[in-house]
């Protein structure tokens, strides 16, 4: 991470570029690759691979901060798998995000989720809460690159009075 961070710090402010890193075991060594792009379908792609890759934090395909999560095994009471805090902490900012209306359409919500190092599956998963919560009118929202082209139509956010 704080490789990743120091390499940001060396992007001038005007220029819009993002970066992304993985890490990688391979036998006793460990490999960073860091990932940068113009470009937001290219971090898209390369996010989903991270998070097939590993499915819990989408940052290593071993056990990077050394949790001992094990997918087998669920809550007893829920019976999901307990989410690291990254997940639980980009949920809770998102929707904080959006009941502030600091972010009001789903072009905010690509490019919050995608900077962040998410995909769209987590910000659905938003959205489908605070539908069902009755906070949001409609929880059908094109989450996509195609959302940051200039002739796309972009959908803004309804929330309940």
């Amino acid at each position: 991470k704080d490789v990743l961070q120091y390499y940001k710090s060396l992007i001038p402010k005007n220029i819009d570029y993002k970066l992304a890193s993985f890490s990688l075991k391979k036998s006793p060594n460990i490999y960073g690759l860091i990932f940068g792009s113009k470009h937001y379908f290219a971090m898209e792609k390369f996010l989903i691979t991270c998070w097939k890759n590993d499915p819990i934090r989408g940052e290593a395909n071993f056990d990077i901060e050394d949790e001992k999560i094990n997918i087998m095994q669920t809550n007893l009471f829920t019976g999901d798998t307990e989410k690291p805090k990254k997940v639980d902490q980009f949920e809770s900012e998102l929707e904080e995000k959006i009941l502030s209306k600091e972010i009001c359409n789903n072009a905010d919500i690509y490019i919050f989720t995608i900077e962040r190092g998410f995909i769209q599956k987590h910000a659905r998963k938003v959205i489908q809460k605070l539908y069902s919560e009755n906070k949001i009118l409609d929880k059908n929202m094109a989450l996509s690159h195609r959302v940051t082209n200039s002739k796309s139509k972009i959908k803004n956010l309804e929330l309940v009075k």
